[in-house]
């Protein structure tokens, strides 16, 4: 069951398209709550920019190295999900 991002049962066209949240839905929503589209942005690439420095984790993980690889490889497929803008 997904996040209920918006009152009642409102969900975005992104969403009905995908079926999960997407940068769409969390800009959406951010201006909804009363943030500023700039910063709004600011904010949103902040978290999606930080590549280098999840990978830097996992590689500092006690996972093994399989663990390792296929955990970032899993946040690749998030971000690429959440990133896809309709």
């Amino acid at each position: 069951m997904a996040l209920d991002l918006f009152y009642s049962d409102y969900y975005t066209d992104a969403y009905n398209s995908l079926g999960y949240f997407s940068y769409s839905d969390f800009f959406e929503f951010g201006i909804k709550i009363g943030i500023q589209s700039k910063r709004l942005k600011r904010i949103i690439e902040d978290f999606t920019t930080k590549t280098d420095a999840v990978k830097l984790m996992i590689e500092e993980s006690f996972l093994d190295a399989d663990m390792k690889n296929i955990y970032f490889s899993q946040y690749q497929s998030r971000l690429s999900a959440y990133l896809y803008k309709i």
